[in-house]
């Protein structure tokens, strides 16, 4: 794979965990790790990152808190996950390429089945994201500081001291094998992952919460201001604020002050076994990711693909919405919603769950002078029958929802709404970049993508069952990995209602 010319992705792009911030914290003495029976084993690698792919595998796995692997062609769950590995992969490689033999690499498997169990990277000085706490960190004269980055357990390892053990692992390495040897070691941990929070804090770290990266606080409340111009016979444009949420990419920020050196382990230059460690059963905790099911689901303060390429099709064919009352759910930041209150729909209903993108949906519809068309909803598709009124029941003519299939979970509950909403002569405009799964491939031992895209093939046939015509209005292929293909999907109960449909252009 080519080295790329950016630094390490740091966080997820889809998951967010709950509010945070970066802090800091002042030194402190670890505890020493509580080890009993030789559950892993523990390896050094120098200079580079041995099995990048499996790595990179769980790394994904556990920065965004997707499903423990299982067989080796078993696909990463989530979208979340879409694509995630590969820029890992390119990210270590950029790390591996830039630090050279100061890069530690530590690597835990499992004794009994040889699987990878934990990885953590280690290198010398401030670096990545605690490269902008360097002036809050005080190092003393002579004292030198470390950084671990990339720590992470399977989740079948998880509270059994794995964590602890590479803790002690990267702290013998930063003390006895980098130079110069270092005294302080820093790392950045979200702070919803209570788990992981609860190991460094009983290990001697010490939390300051009296810093924030300004950059991102800023950005945080700020946002940014998008204008959206669609073409056609009368050219109309949204103005719209995106916000990336903090919990995106802040995190804590902690440092630790080592004890001191202990006996360097025996072991190869570049390969070094640095011993075996973890209690099986033992209730220690292991820096495990948050789980992202109990944090606000917050991907919808930002545009996604999909919402551009509906709302192109609906300025081509603005017969569709004049007149019409409009319901868009998982609207998101609200760019199709209110482009059809742009071009003349009836009103227009904004319907999303997380309070935080409801509150951006409202400011949106005020800033293009919408707010007497468009109202805001709170909409759950798990309970759709809890928000709509009886008399809002199977009345829209017209029901728009783009890239709202990013995971499998949600393909029934989003057809349960559509279906309670549904007039019996109404269409939903679904739009959605396809988006397929990383799996490794068994026999190059390589990742690669599916060739199906399981969320949007398993909400295509559960329309399909449910009675629903189901037609595809277009598809856009891409030969850019970056750009999967744009399909624009049309269902409705009545087969001439949709067949009536335009065909999407391109």
């Amino acid at each position: 794979m080519a080295s790329v010319a950016s630094p390490p992705v740091s966080t997820p792009p889809l998951v967010r965990p709950g509010r945070c911030w970066r802090t800091l914290c002042s030194a402190a003495r670890p505890q020493a790790a509580q080890c009993s029976a030789a559950a892993w084993e523990l390896r050094e690698h120098r200079g580079y990152v041995p099995d990048a792919v499996q790595v990179s595998k769980l790394l994904a796995q556990a920065f965004v808190g997707g499903a423990a692997e299982e067989d080796d062609g078993a696909a990463l769950s989530g979208a979340s996950l879409l694509k995630y590995q590969l820029k890992l992969l390119a990210a270590l490689q950029w790390t591996a390429t830039t630090l050279g033999s100061s890069l530690i690499t530590v690597t835990a498997t499992d004794a009994e089945s040889g699987e990878l169990a934990g990885v953590a990277n280690v290198s010398p000085g401030l670096t990545g994201v605690m490269a902008d706490a360097a002036e809050q960190i005080k190092l003393e004269p002579g004292q030198a500081a470390a950084t671990i980055s990339n720590m992470a357990v399977s989740a079948r390892c998880r509270r059994r001291g794995l964590g602890r053990a590479l803790l002690a692992a990267c702290e013998a390495a930063a003390a006895q094998r980098l130079t110069p040897p270092a005294s302080l070691l820093a790392l950045a941990v979200y702070r919803s992952n209570e788990p992981a929070v609860a190991l460094y804090e009983s290990s001697g770290f010490e939390l300051d919460p009296s810093w924030v990266d300004p950059r991102w606080a800023e950005s945080a409340e700020r946002g940014r201001q998008r204008r959206f111009e669609f073409g056609g016979p009368q050219p109309t444009a949204v103005t719209l604020l995106c916000r990336e949420p903090p919990e995106a990419q802040a995190g804590k920020t902690l440092t630790w002050q080592l004890a001191g050196p202990a006996a360097p382990p025996a072991g190869k230059p570049n390969e070094q076994s640095v011993g075996s460690g973890g209690a099986r059963g033992s209730g220690s905790c292991a820096a495990a990711a948050p789980a992202p099911a109990t944090h606000p689901d917050l991907i919808g303060l930002d545009i996604w693909p999909a919402s551009i390429a509906l709302g192109r099709y609906l300025s081509a064919h603005r017969q569709l919405v004049a007149g019409q009352a409009v319901l868009e759910v998982g609207a998101g930041v609200g760019l199709v919603g209110l482009l059809c209150a742009q071009l003349g729909a009836g009103s227009v209903l904004l319907t999303d769950n997380e309070p935080a993108v409801l509150s951006l949906l409202e400011g949106n519809a005020a800033l293009n002078g919408q707010q007497a068309r468009c109202a805001v909803l709170r909409l759950d598709w798990r309970r759709p029958e809890a928000a709509l009124a009886a008399e809002q029941r199977a009345t829209w003519r017209l029901v728009v929802a783009v890239d709202v299939l990013y995971t499998s979970a949600v393909a029934e509950p989003l057809l349960d709404t559509l279906l309670l909403a549904l007039h019996p002569e109404g269409v939903a405009l679904v739009g959605h970049q396809v988006r397929r799964a990383i799996v490794l491939d068994p026999a190059t031992r390589l990742p690669r993508l599916e060739e199906a895209d399981e969320p949007l093939e398993r909400f295509q046939a559960a329309a399909a069952a449910a009675g629903l015509e189901v037609r595809v209005l277009g598809s856009r292929e891409t030969c850019n990995v970056d750009c999967d293909p744009m399909v624009l999907l049309a269902l409705g109960r009545s087969a001439a209602a949709v067949a009536a449909l335009p065909a999407a252009q391109g």
